[in-house]
Formats: C-alpha cells, structure tokens, sequence
C-alpha cells in the first residue's frame, strides 16, 4: 500500500511489484474514501472510486473533468504550455483521512505532487492558508512532468520538495490554488443538500423529530443539522450533537427565539451549538436525570425512617448530598484540602455534655458559604440552650480557622442539627418561635428528619408535576443521543 502511494503508475513502460505482484491502484487503499473527484487529463480515475455520490438527475457518479492545462501565470488556457494529469477529491468526513494502518499513521489530507511517476513534493496543500473547514476535507495527486523541463534543476538538495521560487512551481502553485478555490465552491453546493440527508437517514430518531416538525422550522433545522454532519467529528459526538440541536430547537419554539437561527451556516455551527448547550431546556434535561436520583434517595431515606433506620442512611447520604437540606447548596470539590483542615479543628472542640456520646458533625464549604451538619444521636433530647452552647463553639473554630484567610473570612457561616425528635420544648408554639429566632442570630437551624424529607421532597413538587413535557422531549433526545446503526457504521450501503 504504502508502495502504491509513492509511485504514479501510470507509466506502460514502468512496473512495480512486490515479491512477484504487481502493485496497481487499488492496493492504495483509498479511492473508496472519495465522495467526489475532479479529474485532470484522460485518465478515468473515478472508475476507481467505489462510493462516489451519485447525481439524482442521472444517476451517474459526481465525478467532474476539468481543464488541465494552463499559462506561465497558473490560469487555466487550452493553449497553455503546462500540462497536468491526476486529481483531486473529497471525502465524507474528515476523519477518514486519517488512516491508521500497519504500524504508522498515513494522513491522507494532502495533495502530492508527482514528476516522472514519483513523488517530486509530499503536500503542496499545506502550501495554502484558505480558511474555512473544506481543505480538511481534500486529498489527491497531481503529475505535473513539465516542472523538470529546462536546465534548471527544480527540486531542492533534499529531493523532498521542490525549489519555491523557479517559475515552474509558482504557476503550479497558482494553478492548483485557483482550482481549490473553485473546488470549495463547488463542493458546498454539493454537500448542501446530501449534509443534511445523511443527517435524517442516519438516525430515525432525528428522523421521525424532523417529519413531525412545524414546516416554518424545517429551514432552519435543515441548516443546523447539515452543518452538524460537515463537522469533523466521529459518529457518537455528531449523534450527541443531533440530540444539543433538537434540543435547542424545543427551547426556541417555547421562547419564540427562532430570529437567532436565520444566521446559521456550517461555519458558525460549532459556535452555535455551544451556545445552546448554555440555554434553558438543556438544563432542563440535565436537572431532570437530577431529579430522578434525588427523588430515589428521598424515596429511600423515607423507607428507612419507616423502619428507623434513618441515622444509617443520613450518614451514607447527608454530608455529601447537602442538597437534601437546601436545593441550592453543592458541595464544591475543589476546597477539599480546606474542608480536611476545618474538620479536624472542629472535631477537637470538647462536648460540653460529658454524658452525650459525640455527635456525628461534618464541616462543609459550599458556594458562598461555610456550613457545620451536627446529627444528633437518634436517642438524644436536647433543649435550645445546649445546641446553642455546642454548636457556637465548633461556629467558632470554623470562624478561627477561615480568619487567616480574608477571601474566606467574608462567607458566613451556617449550622444545621438534625435530630430524630424537636428539642425540648418545643410543642409550645410560642417557645419555638422564640428559640428558632434566637438561634438563627447565632446562624444556627434546627430540623428534625420528618422535616428533612418533606422539605426535599416539597422542593421538587414543583418540576415534577410539570415535568411531563421536558420527559417526552427527553426520552427523544436520549434516543437520538445513544442511537448507532447496527452493522456498518457507514451512512452509505454501498461503502
């Protein structure tokens, strides 16, 4: 294979073989990646590319013979001195240019140059700075024996390139830059059509979304989805990128937000769609797969308090899904260092209850904020003066610690006690209130596990009663997301 791709093998004069077989084009082992071809000179060599796209017109492989021959300037004249033969084509995407095979890595996203049947320069594609993505997508050969002819010798002492500034090179050069330019042109206009088909075909459930879609939508959605499939990427994140844009399409049809999508092409579209991973309905999504977790923890914790075993799962769950005390607070991982120093000076504060067996207490830093969780033991009574004593002295080694650091130091600190029963006391209602107020100057709250799961579970009422909708659209954009073809990966059967 390798072989194959050094040599031109054109020549009738000229064979090459390998412990007795002849190398002959197809041992190159890639025209089969070629989805359209622009031909120089008589050779045919589309006959050797086994999935070209087909026009709808006439069925006939899209396979295009453009003018070989062109001036001392590069531009293309019938008259003109220089003569090339070869081609240049296209790939479906640009990843299968990269070809892994054997022990080396071949990268087919190159343009070579041949004189005399061998290779005179490995690139000239990387020659060019034209922007945009369809030069990812290129590869060819081009024979070019007119570069030799003359005295001057137009290769460099290395025999790997050729020499930049000899005449010959730069109408080459010129030549071949005019016609990449018209290639990206052309191929656009090609791929336009056929970007977003594959897009449809590929996955029915984009399929099925796309049919049932507003026909005053279906515009925009044609542009988003085929600039999707022009991306380079492979078939697991173009899937998962199917699933962001139908996604974004369900949050801009609720908001009336469709303006932003009239300005969509392949270029903007990577652009675009982490815009939308930013929006609202993703989130939607995201907060819903949240929920159902949450709710199976709630679902559980309560179980447990019906057989009274809730201190066990408290300390499995509590310290480290804060969320069950306050929907807003996550624990942030980055401050674990922080956290490990603070719960040592805090397990050092002494129980001032010597008969109290000591309590299960967690210091956690949150989002703006530092919060003490004391679990009481589920046998104790306590009254309002003794959390208040207790928790005050480990708010104060927190408060000692978090002192010598001023960007700490201006985070309040909170403390919850949770406790199987209300401290004594309160079943007077006035006393409560008056407790509760007291402690909640020191930034101290009391809550027993009863409240814990009505308050978690009351969080949530909200979105899961209404969730229903976002549960349609997820199912859809889950199925889109984890869809593979059985079989063949290719979007093409005849690949």
């Amino acid at each position: 294979m390798r072989i194959a791709r050094r040599f031109g093998l054109l020549a009738e004069d000229f064979e090459i073989s390998v412990n007795g077989a002849t190398v002959g084009f197809s041992d190159r082992d890639y025209f089969g990646k070629a989805r359209f071809i622009f031909q120089y000179g008589i050779y045919d060599y589309a006959a050797l590319c086994s999935n070209l796209d087909r026009s709808e017109d006439s069925g006939q492989p899209l396979a295009f013979l453009r003018n070989s021959r062109f001036d001392g300037s590069g531009t293309a004249n019938d008259t003109g001195p220089h003569e090339v033969k070869g081609w240049i084509a296209i790939a479906q995407r640009s990843n299968d240019l990269d070809d892994r095979t054997g022990e080396q890595d071949d990268n087919l996203n190159k343009i070579t140059i041949l004189m005399r049947g061998k290779v005179a320069q490995e690139d000239i594609l990387q020659e060019y700075r034209l922007g945009g993505m369809i030069t990812k997508f290129m590869f060819g050969e081009i024979h070019a024996n007119f570069l030799d002819e003359g005295d001057d010798d137009i290769a460099t002492t290395s025999r790997q390139r050729l020499a930049e500034d000899h005449p010959h090179y730069l109408a080459l050069k010129k030549f071949v830059e005019t016609e990449l330019r018209y290639i990206w042109i052309e191929t656009n206009k090609l791929k336009e059509q056929r970007e977003f088909d594959t897009a449809i075909n590929s996955n029915p459930h984009v399929k099925q979304w796309y049919d049932n879609l507003a026909e005053s939508l279906k515009k925009s959605a044609r542009s988003v989805f085929r600039g999707i499939d022009v991306a380079n990427m492979d078939d697991e994140h173009r899937h998962k990128f199917y699933a962001t844009a139908v996604l974004g399409f369900e949050h801009l049809k609720a908001k009336n937000a469709l303006d932003e999508l009239e300005n969509i092409d392949e270029h903007n579209i990577e652009a675009f769609l982490t815009w939308l991973a930013d929006m609202d309905a993703i989130e939607a999504i995201r907060y819903l797969e949240i929920v159902r977790e949450r709710l199976a923890i709630i679902r559980e914790f309560e179980q447990r308090v019906d057989e009274n075993e809730y201190e066990k799962v408290l300390q499995k769950y509590i310290f480290d899904h804060l969320w069950l005390l306050d929907p807003a607070w996550e624990r942030a991982t980055e401050y674990s260092d922080m956290e490990q120093r603070i719960q040592n000076a805090v397990d050092r504060v002494p129980i001032r209850n010597r008969e109290e067996v000591r309590p299960d207490i967690r210091y956690r830093r949150i989002s703006g904020m530092h919060v003490i969780i004391e679990l009481k033991r589920p046998s104790v009574s306590v009254r309002k003066t003794e959390i208040e004593d207790q928790v005050n002295d480990y708010i104060a080694a927190v408060k000692q610690d978090i002192g010598q650091d001023p960007d700490e130091s201006r985070y309040p600190v909170e403390a919850i006690c949770l406790l199987e029963k209300p401290p004594v006391g309160w079943q007077n209602p006035e006393t409560r209130k008056l407790d509760e107020e007291s402690l909640r100057g020191y930034g101290i709250r009391v809550m027993t596990y009863t409240q814990l799961i009505n308050r978690a579970r009351a969080a949530y009422a909200k979105f899961i009663k209404e969730h229903a909708p976002v549960v349609e659209i997820g199912e859809t954009v889950e199925s889109i997301r984890s869809y593979r073809p059985s079989g063949e990966n290719s979007l093409f059967p005849n690949e």
